[in-house]
């Protein structure tokens, strides 16, 4: 992890903070005599095989070099006077090939240790001191690989003379918890590569540094994004009984150390809640909508007040009636306008720390002495064997369900007897009623609701329903199966129907040695068609297919005979090859990118995702795009496929791949 958090803070200054595409960030501090700019570059590959020049700039676009050679790695440098960390560092990048070393996870390891080291950055490559330079005068630096005119890097403005220290970490916050401290800073990448934390107890005489692995390093992207709740470092080593002091210091991309901040106490906070208040009741007035509170509570030397929270569900998230806490004499309170129904109930004690602890839920119902209204939107459905009745729910609070009402129908249905059909009260806003197939009377149904209190709403508008036709058309012939002009696609034939009420057909079929079939049409094969393109089927299978003849009524005959057909598979050098696929837990987001590799035309391409009982399922709709990036919560692993479709046809499909959100 240590090392993960320094690559990001080298790399993404580098990657981000350049001009344009630029692969370095260029830095620049006084030394501490005072006498000289020190130069000093953070390059993705470290260094240039050809060497860097360096300019400087008195002024707007003067540009001079002052690098009289090009700065570049020295292979041949005394290393007897390294240490051991060092000393390895240094043969790893004079004895690895620019190729390799350009590629390798060492660079992190020589930049962290370049930027502690100016000699060492010096011998890398990466470090020019402009000792020319004229005490008083600003300037700015640039860098180019050597002998060419595009710009690698670009500083910021620096007036030559005394090093000054004032960068240090700005915006300090310390928020204590219960097990933790936490820190927070505004962090500035251009300024300072990482941050040091010092803490004393309160009373006692030197400071620790809690850093001692390494500095606390802040990557750019956090910076841009950075909120004051933000915290960069959590203080686990603390006691709750003792109060501390810190401070914190920041380093340079030279060593350098910043000035300390000034010294934060953070003093001992209360934790210990006080006790619940207690003999908490609810009495709920339905007329005037409201309900009473009132409760006790013991007396504590540093009780505040009180607060109120309420909510219609228990489960869910309650919220505080009081805009002001209640003084801690206030022993009722009056929640107003409340909306019909039950409510839960919690008051809770808050002291001077802060600290709040909840009573028990009370429930209190305020009730409605009007009743609901009457439903509306009724509606009747025929099916074979049953009526299914809908109506638009009614959002009454205190709604309990509703009779359904029926009747045979007549002239005049206003005058009409009812009977009712549910013995218990119907929740739902839809009611089956079962009749036999062979009733062929014509019924009258309406609902009313009732409420809690058996207030009665008058009857919806009355719906008519008569039973169905259930007899179901004459069984298809098919006529023929076979391949269509394009030479693509399998063409089913059948003889029409002659049956009066036909509303058309659909179309099945399964795998020769399944027995199975599958509906292929998505909607109902026009009447008048007696043929179907099956454009889905895939070449080099055999198929058996069938139809069935759909009336008006929605019955649907037997199947027809059966044919087989085996469209020939056709040889293709087209591809799909994935090239990149992962899964952000931060954003919740799935990125999957392809390339085609193909002459033929295609329709689009649709990503496929492998379901927990093993079978493919089409995870997007057809599109052309050769990227998915689109929002979506992944636990686990997860296979996908794309498939690309020709206009002719074709299915091409990539490898299997899987998508593991446990390892990002």
């Amino acid at each position: 992890m240590k090392l993960l958090s320094y690559i990001l803070i080298l790399f993404f200054p580098i990657t981000l903070m350049g001009q344009g595409n630029a692969k370095a960030a260029l830095f620049v501090s006084n030394n501490e005599k005072g006498d000289a700019v020190m130069v000093k570059w953070l390059y993705s590959d470290v260094y240039h095989p050809t060497g860097f020049d360096v300019y400087r700039s008195a002024g707007k676009d003067d540009w001079v070099k002052i690098s009289s050679a090009p700065v570049t790695l020295n292979k041949n440098a005394d290393d007897s006077k390294y240490d051991d960390e060092t000393k390895q560092l240094y043969q790893a990048i004079t004895k690895t090939p620019y190729d390799e070393f350009s590629t390798s996870i060492a660079r992190a390891f020589v930049l962290i240790k370049a930027i502690y080291n100016n000699q060492f950055a010096n011998e890398v490559g990466i470090f020019y001191e402009d000792k020319t330079a004229k005490i008083g005068q600003t300037y700015k630096y640039k860098i180019t690989k050597h002998n060419e005119s595009k710009v690698t890097a670009e500083s910021e403005e620096i007036t030559c003379g005394v090093f000054d220290e004032a960068f240090e970490p700005q915006e300090v916050i310390f928020e204590r918890n219960k097990k933790f401290i936490a820190l927070s800073w505004k962090p500035d990448v251009y300024k300072y590569y990482g941050v040091d934390i010092y803490r004393k107890e309160i009373g006692a005489g030197d400071f620790t540094k809690l850093t001692s692995v390494g500095p606390i390093t802040i990557d750019i992207r956090t910076q841009k994004n950075y909120k004051k709740s933000d915290v960069f470092y959590s203080d686990t080593t603390v006691n709750n009984e003792k109060g501390y002091i810190y401070k914190l210091v920041s380093i340079n991309y030279f060593g350098q150390e910043s000035r300390f901040t000034e010294e934060f106490t953070v003093a001992v906070k209360d934790f210990i809640p006080p006790t619940s208040p207690h003999s908490f009741k609810v009495r709920a007035f339905s007329v005037e909508g409201f309900a009473r509170l009132t409760w006790d509570a013991i007396e504590e030397a540093d009780l505040n007040g009180f607060n109120i929270y309420t909510s219609q569900d228990p489960e869910a998230t309650f919220t505080k009636l009081n805009t002001q806490l209640l003084s801690k004499e206030t022993k009722m309170f009056d929640a107003k306008n409340l909306q019909v129904g039950g409510h839960y109930f919690v008051v809770s004690s808050v002291d001077i720390a802060g600290n709040e602890t909840p009573s028990g839920m009370m429930f209190g119902e305020v009730r409605d002495i009007e009743p609901p209204i009457a439903p509306r939107n009724l509606e009747s459905k025929p099916e074979s064997g049953k009526i299914t009745l809908t109506w638009t729910a009614n959002t009454e609070g205190d709604l309990m369900g509703y009779y359904i009402q029926k009747s045979l129908s007549d002239s005049n249905n206003l005058d009409n007897h009812y009977v009712i059909l549910n013995s218990e009260i119907c929740t739902d806003n839809r009611y089956e009623v079962i009749i036999p197939k062979n009733v062929k009377n014509e019924f009258v149904y309406r609902v009313v609701a009732v409420d809690t209190l058996y207030n009665i709403s008058k009857p919806s508008i009355n719906s008519l329903a008569q039973m169905p036709d259930v007899i179901p058309p004459k069984k298809p012939v098919l006529s023929n199966v076979g391949i269509s002009k394009d030479t693509s696609t399998i063409l089913v034939s059948w003889i029409a129907n002659a049956d009066a009420d036909l509303a058309g057909y659909k179309l099945f079929r399964r795998l020769f040695n399944d027995s199975i079939f599958t509906q292929v049409n998505y909607s109902l094969i026009p009447k008048d068609v007696n043929e179907y393109k099956d454009r889905s089927a895939e070449m080099g299978r055999q198929y058996v297919y069938a139809v069935k003849a759909v009336d008006n009524s929605k019955n649907e005959s037997d199947l027809s005979n059966e044919f087989n057909y085996t469209l020939k598979k056709k040889t293709s050098n087209s591809t799909i090859t994935v090239t990149k696929y992962e899964y952000s837990s931060r954003k919740k987001e799935v990125l999957i990118q392809w390339k085609w590799q193909g002459e033929q035309e295609l329709k689009g391409y649709v990503v496929y995702m492998m379901s927990d009982d093993g079978i493919l399922k089409p995870f997007t709709g057809l599109s052309e795009s050769n990227e998915l990036r689109t929002k979506q919560v992944l636990d686990a692993k997860k296979t996908f496929e794309i498939r690309a479709y020709t206009l002719k046809g074709e299915i091409i499909k990539s490898k299997l791949f899987v998508v593991d959100a446990r390892k990002i």
